[in-house]
């Protein structure tokens, strides 16, 4: 944790810098993604766990255009409708264009966005390692609890768990000035406290603690509301 608060400090001037960042051209986003049905696509961003409409447009063949401008670039989801599935990504005062295939979405790629090349380098990093605990939990829920195979897997799983510290700490020192890194130093000092949470909650046998697991592990929606700006 006071490894985190440290990084987080020393990006402190970043997110200042963010916050004064403002272009009056805005944004125009085009996507063109292969498999995708018609119907409606959404920008939705997440305050405290709950996501929010914040623009919504039509796919007709594959294709759909947002418009509109932000005060500082920042995260963003990309969904459709009657799908629990989130494409995120960084928006920002710019001309992007989103291409790919809707059946593999790590291989979705942004075009137009210096920002978007760095997160997208990142999150094939992240999948990597989240597809190698998936392996390792599956082969752990095989063995009996005290043999000897879950402790060379537990001991995996660790390093796994390292890993994605590791990935974290790699790309801020190689980042420190772009608005991507305190977000996910605030996403990582998230995690931890939801651990010490989730620790607490097993402890009391909370009857609440599957469905609070699934929802954080799995980063599904708890609740999605369209924002009210009136």
């Amino acid at each position: 944790m006071n490894r985190l608060k440290c990084l987080l400090f020393m990006l402190f001037p970043v997110l200042i810098c963010s916050c004064n960042q403002n272009n009056e051209e805005g944004y125009v986003i085009k996507g063109k993604i292969d498999n995708m049905p018609d119907g409606h696509i959404y920008l939705m961003e997440r305050v405290n766990k709950v996501y929010y409409v914040n623009s919504e447009t039509t796919v007709v063949n594959g294709e759909f255009t947002f418009e509109g401008s932000v005060v500082e670039p920042g995260p963003m989801f990309l969904a459709v409708e009657d799908s629990t599935r989130f494409f995120q990504f960084f928006i920002e005062n710019k001309k992007m264009t989103i291409y790919g295939n809707k059946d593999v979405p790590q291989d979705i790629k942004i075009k137009g966005s210096k920002l978007n090349d760095l997160y997208l380098g990142y999150r094939r990093d992240l999948m990597s390692l989240e597809a190698k605990e998936r392996v390792l939990y599956d082969e752990y829920s095989k063995h009996d609890v005290e043999s000897e195979e879950k402790q060379l897997l537990e001991e995996k799983i660790a390093e796994v768990e390292k890993g994605y510290k590791n990935l974290v700490d790699s790309f801020v020192y190689e980042n420190p000035e772009s608005i991507i890194s305190p977000n996910l130093i605030l996403s990582q000092l998230k995690g931890e406290c939801f651990k010490k949470v989730m620790t607490s909650e097993i402890e009391h046998n909370s009857p609440f603690l599957s469905t609070m697991a699934f929802s954080e592990r799995t980063g599904l929606p708890r609740e999605i509301m369209k924002r009210n700006d009136d």
